[in-house]
């Protein structure tokens, strides 16, 4: 549920596959427990997870809440899980190191994204669903990190 509720915009079966680095069989099994909440909306490669509801996801990061409730779920930490997941994907190497999300400065994200803006014009051209995340929303992850 991290990823989902923090994500940008609905993640693929793809993506999400992906980047929790799971198997058929356990993907099945994530499926079917968040079904209620997220469930798998659309036909093939373009099935993503969506929110059954938004109040879902304000319940489940609201800050009212005990955040010792096992169904609290952290934004903050939700969005260090999916930069660092992402910054894994397309394999960044930042000034001759490669980066961990919380060695990350955000003057340096700014930096990228500049640089992915200009990548955005290759989207089209390419098919793999997680890049494609990555590059319209990684800066966004790593600047709403603190």
């Amino acid at each position: 549920l991290l990823l989902m509720v923090g994500c940008r915009e609905p993640m693929t079966e793809t993506t999400v596959k992906e980047l929790l680095q799971i198997l058929q069989r356990q993907f099945t099994l994530l499926k079917e427990s968040t079904a209620t909440v997220f469930p798998l909306v659309g036909e093939g490669e373009e099935a993503r997870f969506i929110p059954y509801h938004k109040s879902i996801v304000d319940w489940l990061t609201s800050e009212n809440r005990n955040k010792r409730d096992s169904s609290y779920l952290d934004v903050e930490e939700a969005n260090w899980f999916i930069a660092d997941k992402l910054l894994k994907k397309v394999k960044i190497t930042w000034r001759d190191t490669t980066v961990d999300a919380k060695d990350f400065v955000i003057e340096e994200a700014e930096e990228l994204h500049q640089l992915g803006v200009k990548v955005v014009l290759l989207e089209r051209k390419i098919q793999d669903t997680t890049l494609l995340y990555a590059i319209r929303h990684l800066t966004s992850h790593l600047n709403s990190c603190q």
